[in-house]
């Protein structure tokens, strides 16, 4: 193989390459975006279930209400941890 041979070979070989990291690139926004999707589907949920909770816990009995406070600490400890893994990932 010749040198001009060699570089038309090369410059298709990259274009190639370039052309599946194209690919690739939109296919990874897809997927961030999907996932971004996910994590928010599963904030709403927490907060849901945690409002639940609070309305629960305002209507039971003063002796009941230790149980429901450790489940909703629960829910409440997992929303912050999302919230802060976010605030973190901005940086």
């Amino acid at each position: 193989m010749d040198k001009h041979s060699y570089i038309e070979e090369l410059e298709a070989r990259i274009e190639k390459a370039k052309a599946l990291l194209a690919e690739l690139q939109t296919e990874r926004g897809q997927r961030l975006q999907a996932l971004q999707h996910a994590e928010i589907e599963r904030l709403e949920e927490h907060l849901a279930a945690t409002e639940h909770k609070l309305e629960d816990l305002k209507a039971v009995g003063a002796d009941a209400w230790h149980e429901l406070r450790d489940a909703i600490e629960s829910l409440w400890e997992e929303v912050a941890d999302w919230i802060h893994e976010r605030m973190h990932s901005r940086d």
